[in-house]
C-alpha cells in the first residue's frame, strides 16, 4: 500500500531501514544521490532528513549521527581525558622505588707535624759599619719565654747570610742574640702538642731606644707585615730567615699610601738554608710613610718580620719589631690597646708619630667597606668609624679623638682585610708599639709572657654569652674569670708560662706598658692540625 505521507521534493524513492547501520544510511544516500547539487543546505550541525535528528557535516549532509551517539562519544572523550591526567599525577606524586648503595668510607686521621716556631731575635739594623754598610747589626738579645710542651724543644740559632757580629751570644732557652728556631714534637703521648714563644728586647742606645714585645710565629711560604715607615727621619728593616735545609727565593710586594711601590731587588730575594737575609726599606722606597708587605715563598719557609726605628733629629723615638700578620679576614680583633694620649692634629697621628692610628689594606681586586669599633673596658662603644678601601693601597686611620684609655678595637669588613694598631707615647722617653689582632680561640692554649714593664693579659669574647675561663699560673694556681660580651677583662701578669683553658670566641693579648716602654703580644694557638680525611671506595 502506498504511503500516504508526502514526499519532499528531490527525496530519496529508497526509505532506510529503521534498523540499519549509519554505514548503511550513509551508502543510501550515496545512492540517492542526496550529496549532489540540488540537496538542501544545512548547518554544520543541523536537522536530517530523518526523523528530525541532527547530523553533522557540510554541503550534502555527510555522516549523519543520533543524538544520543553524539553526546556519547563527548562523554567517553572526555573520561579518557580524565583517565590520562589521574595516570599522570599518579606517574608523579606516587613514591617510586628507591636503591642507593652506601660507599664503605675510611677515616684517616693524619700525625700531627712538629711545631715549629722562628723568633725573629734582637732589633735588627744595617749601615752600622763603616767598614761593612751591608753588615747586620743587631741591638743586643732578645729575652726568650717559653710555654707549653717543651721537654723536647729543639733549639737552633739562624745565622746571618753576611758577616755577623762576634759578640752574639749563642741561642738558648732564655736569650737569644741572633733570630733563632724552635721545634718541638707534634705529639706528647696521645695528645697534640701545645706551644707558645714569645721574646721581648730593649735598646738603649742614642741612636735606637725603644722596648719591644713579639710573637715568634711558624715559618711560612705566604705571610703579611704590616708596619714600618721610611718616612721622618724612620728607618725599617725587613729580616727574612731560613730554618731550613733548602734554599728559599722569596718575592716581596710592597705597598704604599700610593698603592704598589716599584721595589727593585725584591722579586727574587735568596735566603740559603740556615741563614738570615735582611733588606732596607730605605734603600728600595725612600720617603714612605706607610708600608704593608705580602711575602710568597718558593723552594722551602721562612720566618719574617720589620725592624722599625724611630728618629726625630738626635731624639730616639722609640723602636718595635713587628711579627707577621694573621691572614685576610673580614673580622679582626685587637684586645686592650692602650691609647696613651688624644692626639690634637689628625694629621700628625696619621703620619703614626703621636696618637694612635689603624693601618688598613684590602688584598682583592676590589674594594672593601669596613666599620671600626672603640670599646673600653666595660663594653661601651666609641661613634664607629665606616669608610672604604680601595684595592690595593694602603690606608692610615687615626684614631686620635679617643680620650686616652685602653680599647678593644674590632675592624668588620665585607671582605678580608689586613691590619695593624699603633699607639705611641708622646712624653719624653718616647716609644710607640705595634700591635697585631688577636685569632679567636676556642678551647686551651699556652700563653708566653716575656718580660716587660707591668705585663697584662687583656681577656674578651667575640661571642654573645658570657665565658668563664681559668689561667693557669707558673705556679699552678688556677684563676677563673668570666668573660662578658662586649667587655674587656685585665689580668696582671709576670713574665713565665701561663697556660689557659675553657676558651670560647676567646680573644687575649699580653700589653707592656711603662716609662718609654710599650708593646703587645697577640694571643695565639698551636699549629693547627691536619684535618680528619674520610676516604670513599
Amino acid at each position: 500500500m502506498a504511503s500516504s505521507e508526502p514526499r519532499a521534493e528531490g527525496a530519496s524513492t529508497e526509505q532506510a531501514s529503521p534498523h540499519a547501520s549509519p554505514l548503511d544510511e550513509a551508502e543510501a544516500l550515496a545512492r540517492s544521490g542526496a550529496g549532489g547539487a540540488d540537496a538542501p543546505l544545512h548547518d554544520s550541525v543541523g536537522r536530517g532528513a530523518r526523523n528530525g535528528e541532527p547530523y553533522v557535516g557540510g554541503r550534502g549532509g555527510g555522516n549523519q549521527l543520533g543524538g544520543r551517539g553524539l553526546w556519547a562519544r563527548i562523554g567517553i572523550g572526555l573520561v579518557g581525558i580524565a583517565l590520562a591526567g589521574a595516570t599522570v599525577w599518579a606517574v608523579e606524586t606516587a613514591p617510586l622505588p628507591h636503591y642507593a648503595i652506601s660507599p664503605s668510607a675510611l677515616v684517616l686521621s693524619p700525625a700531627p707535624g712538629d711545631q715549629q716556631r722562628v723568633c725573629p731575635g734582637p732589633l735588627t739594623l744595617l749601615g752600622q759599619s763603616s767598614a761593612n754598610p751591608t753588615a747586620v747589626g743587631y741591638k743586643g738579645y732578645a729575652e726568650i719565654v717559653t710555654a707549653g710542651n717543651t721537654d723536647d724543644l729543639d733549639i737552633s740559632g739562624i745565622a746571618p747570610a753576611v758577616e755577623a757580629p762576634a759578640s752574639a751570644p749563642e741561642p738558648t732557652e732564655d736569650a737569644i742574640g741572633v733570630p733563632a728556631y724552635y721545634q718541638a714534637p707534634g705529639v706528647v703521648g696521645d695528645r697534640a702538642t701545645i706551644l707558645a714563644i714569645s721574646q721581648s728586647s730593649a735598646a738603649t742606645e742614642p741612636g735606637a731606644a725603644g722596648f719591644s714585645a713579639t710573637a715568634c710565629t711558624p715559618a711560612s711560604a705566604d705571610q703579611w707585615l704590616v708596619g714600618g715607615s721610611t718616612a721622618g727621619g724612620a728607618s725599617t728593616v725587613l729580616t727574612l730567615a731560613n730554618p731550613t735545609e733548602a734554599t728559599a727565593t722569596v718575592r716581596v710586594s710592597l705597598y704604599g699610601l700610593e698603592g704598589g711601590l716599584p721595589a727593585p731587588g725584591l722579586d727574587g730575594i735568596e735566603v740559603p738554608a740556615g741563614t738570615q737575609v735582611a733588606v732596607s726599606l730605605e734603600g728600595v722606597a725612600p720617603e714612605q710613610a706607610a708600608f704593608v708587605a705580602h711575602l710568597t715563598t718558593r723552594g722551602s719557609v721562612i720566618g719574617a718580620a720589620l725592624h722599625e726605628v724611630g728618629l726625630e733629629g738626635l731624639q730616639p723615638q722609640g723602636a718595635e719589631v713587628i711579627s707577621s700578620s694573621p691572614s685576610p679576614s673580614s673580622r679582626l680583633d685587637f684586645v686592650g690597646v692602650p691609647f696613651p694620649t688624644t692626639a690634637a692634629d689628625p694629621d700628625e697621628a696619621m703620619f703614626g708619630t703621636r696618637g694612635a692610628v689603624l693601618r688598613l689594606f684590602a688584598p682583592g681586586d676590589g674594594a672593601a667597606a669596613v666599620t671600626i669599633t672603640l670599646r673600653d673596658g666595660s663594653g661601651e662603644a666609641l661613634e664607629p668609624i665606616s669608610l672604604t678601601l680601595a684595592p690595593g693601597v694602603v690606608s692610615d686611620v687615626p684614631l686620635g679623638e679617643a680620650p686616652a684609655g685602653r680599647y678593644t678595637v674590632t675592624v668588620d669588613g665585607d671582605s678580608p682585610v689586613v691590619a695593624s694598631l699603633r699607639t705611641s707615647l708622646v712624653a719624653e722617653p718616647f716609644d710607640f708599639g705595634w700591635y697585631q689582632p688577636s685569632p679567636p680561640l676556642d678551647g686551651a692554649t699556652a700563653i708566653a709572657v716575656a718580660p716587660g714593664p707591668q705585663p697584662r693579659l687583656q681577656l674578651s669574647t667575640v661571642g654573645t654569652i658570657p665565658v668563664t675561663v681559668t689561667l693557669v699560673h707558673p705556679d699552678g694556681t688556677p684563676e677563673r674569670v668570666t668573660l662578658q660580651p662586649r667587655q674587656t677583662t685585665e689580668l696582671d701578669v709576670a713574665a713565665g708560662a701561663y697556660r689557659i683553658d675553657g676558651m670560647l670566641q676567646t680573644v687575649a693579648q699580653v700589653t707592656y706598658d711603662g716609662p718609654g716602654q710599650m708593646s703587645g703580644v697577640p694571643v695565639v694557638g698551636g699549629s693547627p692540625l691536619a684535618a680528619d680525611v674520610t676516604v670513599y671506595r
